[in-house]
């Protein structure tokens, strides 16, 4: 790793920068509790919901050219996933046809 990586360093199964890394043992890795004390205030929780609605419409690249190209763009990139995806499906389902034929051919 040192050679490829030579400013990390990699501390207790962890890869990080060597001037930042976290000994094992430390307070600062220590888990944070499993429940939370008491929820957020609804003032609160709207106020992030809204911050997150403004930074998505403003600034997101989903919504960058409008809802409606980028729910075609998404199409899209899902279909040709699909077809790549149903490419290599049907190439592997004729492999184990054509493996079964052969295996069938020699027992006859």
């Amino acid at each position: 790793m040192g050679a490829v990586y030579p400013n990390r360093a990699r501390v207790s199964g962890r890869v990080g920068r060597a001037g930042n890394a976290v000994p094992a043992g430390d307070p600062r890795q220590a888990r944070r509790p499993s429940t939370i004390a008491e929820p957020l205030p609804a003032v609160e929780a709207r106020a992030i919901a809204n911050s997150i609605h403004r930074w998505i419409t403003t600034r997101s690249r989903m919504w960058k050219d409008g809802a409606a190209v980028y729910e075609a763009t998404f199409v899209a990139i899902q279909s040709a996933r699909g077809k790549k995806s149903g490419r290599a499906r049907a190439a592997r389902r004729d492999q184990r046809t054509e493996a079964m034929l052969e295996y069938m051919r020699g027992k006859s």
